[in-house]
C-alpha cells in the first residue's frame, strides 16, 4: 500500500528510500562554511540493506555519494567531504537506504562535522 491512509506492519517495506535533510546555513548565509565528513548511523546492516550518504553544497543540483555500505554488521556510513568542495554558504545532506531483503535499515542519525570558519571574518 502507498500513502498515508492505510498503514498496515504487514506490507513489504519499499524496496528503497532517502531522506533528505533541509538546506542549513549554520546562521550565516553571507559566509563559507567549511565541511568535513557527513556520518549516518544505523542499525547494523544486514544482508540485502545497504546505505549511503550525499552533500550537496550551495544548492548545485548534485549530491557527492559514499560508496554503497553493505557490510552486514556495519552499524555507521560515511562520507569524507573534499576540502575544495566542502567550502559553501549553504549546504544539504542525505541517506539513502536500499534492501533486497525483508526488512528496510534503520537509520537512528544522520550528521555532519565541520568547521564554522570563525577567524574567516566577511564583514
Amino acid at each position: 500500500a502507498y500513502g498515508a491512509d492505510v498503514i498496515d506492519y504487514n506490507n513489504a517495506p519499499a524496496t528503497s528510500g532517502y531522506v533528505e535533510l533541509l538546506l542549513q546555513d549554520d546562521g550565516s548565509i553571507f559566509k563559507n562554511h567549511s565541511q568535513n565528513v557527513v556520518r549516518a548511523d544505523h542499525l547494523g546492516l544486514t544482508t540485502g540493506q545497504s546505505i549511503t550518504v550525499g552533500y550537496q553544497p550551495d544548492r548545485s543540483g548534485t549530491y557527492t555519494t559514499s560508496p554503497i555500505n553493505s557490510t552486514v554488521g556495519s552499524e555507521y556510513t560515511h562520507l569524507n567531504i573534499d576540502t575544495a568542495q566542502g567550502r559553501a554558504r549553504e549546504y544539504q545532506v542525505r541517506v539513502d537506504m536500499a534492501q533486497t531483503s525483508s526488512v528496510s535499515p534503520t537509520i537512528v542519525g544522520l550528521s555532519l562535522q565541520g568547521n564554522p570558519l570563525e577567524d574567516e571574518k566577511v564583514f
